[in-house]
């Protein structure tokens, strides 16, 4: 199954092994007030992304975010492409293949996973992205070369914190 995935990559720019990919729910708490602690952990760690190179968004993130946010929160076509512009301008965007489609159906069969979940990670693969911020682990976990982190755990988004190097086993 490893093999299957890493089959396929792009031979064009590699990114670096922090770089992670930024999952639809992380962009919903960003706008979402009903869990508290969530939307001001996102909305805190939304503002100190500075670099474009360091997080990438896929188009379908943006897709889905679009869709949420008109049905649960109730924001206008105008709102919603404001916050579509701050993710384009905060995030490397990323698309997805033909290939990737064809691939994730046979995946998501044979895996019994999401298709849209196994969708995102072709994509996240063809691009060489191995992390996604993501409150949704159970799923990516199923994909060995994806490493799903929940950005609501404590410190994950604390950028200083997980930038310190170990000594004697503490950050």
């Amino acid at each position: 199954m490893p093999g299957f995935w890493a089959s396929g990559l792009s031979k064009g720019k590699r990114h670096m092994i922090d770089d992670a990919l930024v999952d639809t729910n992380l962009l919903v708490y960003i706008i979402d007030k009903t869990e508290k602690h969530k939307y001001e952990k996102a909305n805190k760690w939304i503002k100190s992304v500075k670099s474009q190179d360091k997080y990438f968004v896929a188009l379908q993130n943006l897709r889905e975010f679009s869709n949420i946010a008109r049905k649960k929160s109730g924001l206008s076509a105008e709102e919603i492409t404001g916050f579509l512009q701050v993710f384009s301008d905060s995030f490397t965007l990323v698309f997805d293949s033909k290939d990737d489609l064809l691939k994730a159906v046979f995946l998501s069969e044979k895996t019994k996973t999401h298709f849209w979940d196994i969708l995102l990670a072709c994509t996240m693969q063809r691009h060489g992205i191995q992390k996604i911020l993501t409150e949704n682990t159970t799923d990516f976990k199923k994909i060995p070369e994806i490493e799903a982190i929940n950005p609501f755990e404590k410190r994950a988004l604390d950028r200083e914190e997980t930038k310190k190097p170990l000594e004697n086993g503490k950050r």
